[in-house]
């Protein structure tokens, strides 16, 4: 406390002191300095006391003002424009605000692909800002199908093609004997049962022949009938049209053979021709046969020129569309055949009878596999068969066959024997 005290008296006593100088000072003043005037402070002479140290102010001058020097920013997309004024001595002030100006898009539409979205691609033209916007999903491909039938020396195949991209992938590669399959099946089972017919088996009118019942025939089990299409001598067979009109609206599926007297090549496309003219505008759920059995034809040919005839035939069929193959007896195809290349060349309708008395629909026959060798696809089993009320000409039997290979399958799935598929495509 005492120390304080002194503190005060000392402190009293300076200020005493001091207001006394002042007092008795007469003031001798020197110009201590000029301070010149600045934008905004005005400028002044400094006189100072040389003995109290006294200032004392004159000569003044106005402040000088701002020199104001303007930079512009321009707005842009996003941020506002303005001026900037400022001076040297560091005064500096913004205004003539403007508003952002906002972006200006270039649009971009990238296409959706089959893996890859789709989207609008917005690029700002000044600024180079960009977004994306209206997404599209990808979808996936979408494939289509072609099916290309085999050639005899290039192997068919199924090609998937999408629809919207250059995507391409093969399978379902297929070779010749797989849809013309020579004549191992290995199918044992009695697929659907069958006849075929001719003239012969309707009776003469005035104005024809008469029809058969089709419906009757339906009903009492027939699936299927090969119609004669006509021979090699006796031309169209009279009652060819009418029977595939009837079979056809019965429900009864059809195909069709040719009775060959073919002497030579020449003959043999003479008739193959007039058979193509004769199924032109049809369709055939089975196939299309050469019949080769005339005894005519026995003792004029041999093996190889006899064979070269049912391949020649059987070619020209398919060059066109059709399931060609094959009808002959056990005779023709074991002793004036060269059975093994035919076998494996094309499908056969085998025609051998064993001995029964009387023959009908509902008769299951065994392949004899012993006797007849590897199964074929159709066999006819007699020649001798009975149907009652069908319209069949008195005193006339029928021919019975079964069928044990799914032909028309086959035929519809390729686009063969007049039936439209879209996707077949005959070569690539």
């Amino acid at each position: 406390m005492k120390k304080l005290i002194i503190a005060l008296l000392l402190l009293l006593s300076c200020l005493f002191l001091f207001s006394c100088k002042e007092v008795e000072c007469g003031h001798r003043y020197l110009t201590a300095s000029l301070r010149a005037p600045t934008c905004d402070k005005e400028g002044y002479t400094s006189n100072v006391c040389v003995s109290c140290g006294a200032e004392f102010k004159t000569k003044y001058t106005l402040p000088l003002g701002h020199t104001i020097t303007q930079t512009v920013f321009a707005p842009t997309c996003t941020d506002v424009g303005y001026t900037y004024y400022s001076c040297e001595c560091g005064y500096n002030y913004t205004s003539d605000y403007l508003p952002p100006v906002g972006h200006s898009y270039t649009v971009q539409v990238i296409e959706m692909k089959c893996e890859s979205t789709g989207y609008t691609q917005y690029t700002c033209s000044v600024c180079e800002h960009s977004y994306k916007g209206n997404f599209v999903e990808a979808t996936g491909h979408i494939m289509s199908e072609e099916v290309y039938l085999p050639q005899k020396d290039a192997a068919g195949y199924t090609k998937h093609s999408c629809q919207n991209c250059d995507y391409i992938y093969k399978d379902d590669f297929i070779f010749f004997p797989d849809i013309y399959g020579g004549s191992k099946i290995k199918n044992t089972d009695i697929l659907s049962k069958g006849i075929d017919v001719s003239v012969y088996q309707h009776t003469a009118t005035a104005d024809g022949y008469s029809p058969l019942d089709w419906n009757s025939l339906k009903n009492a089990g027939v699936e299927f009938a090969i119609l004669k299409a006509g021979s090699g001598k006796g031309g169209v067979d009279p009652v060819f049209e009418m029977n595939y009109a009837d079979a056809k609206a019965a429900g009864i599926k059809v195909g069709a053979y040719f009775y060959s007297y073919a002497t030579n090549e020449e003959e043999i496309y003479e008739e193959v021709d007039l058979l193509l003219s004769l199924l032109k505008g049809k369709e055939f759920e089975y196939p299309i046969y050469f019949d080769l059995e005339d005894p005519s034809l026995m003792e004029k040919e041999d093996k190889d020129l006899l064979t070269q005839y049912c391949m020649a035939f059987i070619d020209r069929l398919r060059e066109n569309g059709y399931y060609g193959a094959l009808y002959t007896n056990n005779k023709w195809l074991t002793t004036l055949l060269h059975e093994d290349a035919l076998r494996a060349y094309c499908d056969i309708w085998y025609a051998r009878y064993p001995s029964y008395d009387k023959i009908t629909m509902e008769n299951d026959y065994a392949w004899n596999k012993e006797s007849y060798g590897e199964q074929l696809g159709m066999w006819q089993y007699t020649q001798t068969g009975v149907i009652e009320g069908c319209g069949i000409s008195k005193n006339q039997t029928v021919d019975l066959n079964y069928c044990y290979k799914d032909y028309e399958a086959i035929i519809k799935k390729y686009g063969l024997n007049g039936f439209k598929n879209d996707n077949i495509v005959a070569a690539e």
